[in-house]
């Protein structure tokens, strides 16, 4: 049966990601991926730079196909050769979404390691936006080596995006992207609690009259998580708690205390309460 989906592949040494060409399911699951950029590395040192293909059985890497510009094929037992990876263009244009194409930036590892190349998210959508949210960070280095990293190998990752720095940090089993940073930082709640029913009722209006039957569609409104920088316990604002929650937070600190009326008012509000936030971290330790 020949299928195609994407999944993670992984060995003692490289973990990337790559297409399926085919699948057999029997006493043994066997896996061949489709050719894709990448290297091989002999034990001698040689390395070597066309194209692979790898045979996966019960998850084990066991076989890297190494094809050179010319279309000539060389097989590998896994255990004959030092390591292998996918390669790719970190210049390449993937998407209108930048957060798609590689950036510079860097990732920080669990253990505190950082490596500086090219970064890009998976699956990632702009600000406020998000309800799926990147389940990995890719991470480009100076040969062009692709490496993948999901959130319990990595803490985060921070990109350029023109002169806009666009920092990811990790939650649940994937990353989200800091939408304010500092000693509080506000996160979108990819799993929101209010139901915008207005727009809910549109939305079922639409889907009824497409499908002929009653809807059960649900539009959910715009929520966020604020914690503190280093706490991993988290604060969901809602269009119901947000005001006081603001009110709470510029009790807590006088530096609000000189803020004229109009300025507190717009902090008090759903579009301005993330400007209180801003001027905490700024003002307030």
């Amino acid at each position: 049966m020949r299928i195609l989906l994407l999944i993670i592949l992984s060995s003692t040494l490289c973990q990337a990601q790559y297409q399926v060409l085919s699948k057999n399911t029997g006493n043994k699951t066997t896996i061949t991926t489709t050719w894709a950029d990448g290297y091989v590395v002999k034990p001698s040192g040689e390395r070597l730079e066309g194209q692979i293909q790898l045979k996966v059985v019960n998850n084990d890497t066991v076989e890297v196909r190494y094809r050179n510009s010319k279309k000539e094929k060389t097989e590998f037992q896994r255990a004959a050769i030092k390591s292998f990876g996918r390669m790719i263009d970190p210049n390449a244009h993937l998407s209108k979404n930048l957060r798609f194409n590689f950036q510079p930036g860097y990732v920080i590892l669990s253990n505190g390691t950082k490596l500086e190349g090219k970064i890009r998210t998976s699956n990632a959508v702009p600000n406020g936006k998000q309800i799926t949210f990147p389940d990995v960070i890719q991470y480009a280095d100076a040969q062009n080596n692709l490496r993948e990293f999901n959130n319990t190998q990595a803490a985060g990752a921070t990109f350029m995006i023109g002169t806009s720095e666009v920092s990811y940090e990790k939650y649940e089993n994937g990353f989200l992207e800091q939408l304010v940073k500092g000693s509080l930082i506000v996160l979108s709640n990819p799993h929101p609690t209010t139901e915008a029913e207005f727009a809910t009722d549109v939305a079922r209006a639409v889907d009824s009259a497409v499908t002929k039957k009653p809807s059960d569609a649900v539009v959910m409104r715009e929520e966020f998580l604020v914690h503190k920088a280093g706490d991993p316990n988290y604060t969901a604002i809602t269009p119901h708690n947000h005001e006081s929650w603001v009110e709470k937070l510029m009790s807590s600190c006088n530096a609000f205390t000189p803020v004229d009326h109009q300025s507190r008012t717009k902090m008090l509000t759903w579009s301005g309460w993330m400007d209180a936030v801003r001027f905490y971290n700024e003002h307030c330790k």
